[in-house]
């Protein structure tokens, strides 16, 4: 985040307390690089999540109204939106309800957002 090449090549040192006095001199730790770039590939979580937030969104209704009414937490429906969490059958169920769906047509719509994601190389995934 923000080093240059310098400081990433740079070996780090750390004091280690909890080998005692006479070995307190320093660790050496291996610099941290980056990741390789790996496409990434849409899982089913993050195609329900993309399908339940377009359709709330298009109700303009906020992730509170949806969650009070489907009885999950706002925290919960955030993280299922954002592709983190999976819902159980019952609480996609209940989000379903909440945005006047029918899972079925919840289910239909995430299949063909994997259908597309797959055809076009893999998703564009945003970080959350």
């Amino acid at each position: 985040m923000g080093q240059t090449e310098a400081q990433r090549s740079t070996p780090v040192t750390a004091p280690v307390p909890a080998l005692g006095r006479a070995a307190r001199a320093a660790v050496v730790l291996a610099p941290v690089s980056a990741a390789p770039t790996v496409p990434a590939r849409l899982t089913f979580r993050q195609a329900v999540g993309r399908v339940l937030r377009a359709e709330r969104r298009s109700q303009a209704r906020t992730l509170q109204d949806v969650a009070d009414a489907a009885q999950v937490s706002l925290a919960f429906l955030s993280e299922i939106e954002r592709g983190r969490k999976q819902p159980s059958s019952e609480v996609l169920a209940a989000l379903s309800r909440a945005l006047k769906m029918d899972v079925a047509d919840v289910v239909a719509r995430t299949a063909d957002e994997l259908r597309s994601a797959a055809r076009t190389g893999g998703p564009q995934l945003r970080a959350a």
